[in-house]
């Protein structure tokens, strides 16, 4: 064996003795270390950079759920009971006084962190819709209509409500006078001041 190994490295310096000939095999094991290095270090940076990333990310989530109110908690429990069945969770946030007609915020998907269940502005309605709780869906929508908010005709259309105030403060007049009191100018109706007797 050490003849064969003597063998060898007259044949190695043979060949690096020679100037036509090029040397191989060593120096390509080195570089493949050396990239396997670097590789190595791009995979700790990009560690530590998404560390630094989690980290980042609990801050906000921190502050997120410091911000949240106990009606935040009790709609987030809800939304969660919509996807999960727990019919209990919404009861309990209606029971609170909880606006069934509540939309999801951004802080608050993050927060609950399952993108394939919920995005920004779904309601618990739209919940119950995607994930097929007719149960949960009649009980949403029974208590919408029911507590639905009743407006007067002047919420309902401001344009004509203004037009008609309009009209009407055009024909009041006030009387000159001792008696100076308010009538129509169409209706001939006025009112009298406190005290005054009718003759």
């Amino acid at each position: 064996s050490s003849i064969i190994n003597e063998q060898e490295r007259t044949r190695w310096r043979g060949s690096c003795s020679s100037g036509n000939s090029q040397r191989k095999s060593p120096p390509t094991a080195k570089r493949e270390s050396e990239v396997k290095m670097d590789f190595q270090r791009i995979e700790v940076a990009g560690a530590v950079g998404s560390k630094e990333e989690l980290e980042v990310d609990f801050k906000k989530l921190k502050q997120i759920k410091n911000r949240m109110k106990k009606t935040d908690w009790l709609f987030l429990n809800a939304c969660v009971g919509v996807v999960e069945g727990d019919l209990a969770a919404i009861e309990a946030y209606k029971s609170s006084g909880g606006d069934i007609a509540r939309q999801l915020t951004a802080d608050e998907v993050r927060l609950l962190n399952r993108p394939s269940a919920f995005d920004v502005g779904y309601t618990l309605v739209h919940l119950a819709i995607r994930f097929q709780r007719q149960d949960m869906l009649a009980v949403l929508l029974t208590e919408v209509s029911q507590h639905a908010a009743k407006c007067i005709p002047a919420m309902v259309c401001p344009e004509l409500t203004e037009q008609i105030r309009r009209e009407i403060a055009a024909s009041l007049h006030q009387r000159k006078g001792d008696f100076a009191c308010y009538f129509l100018t169409d209706l001939v109706t006025f009112t009298l001041p406190a005290g005054k007797a009718v003759l």
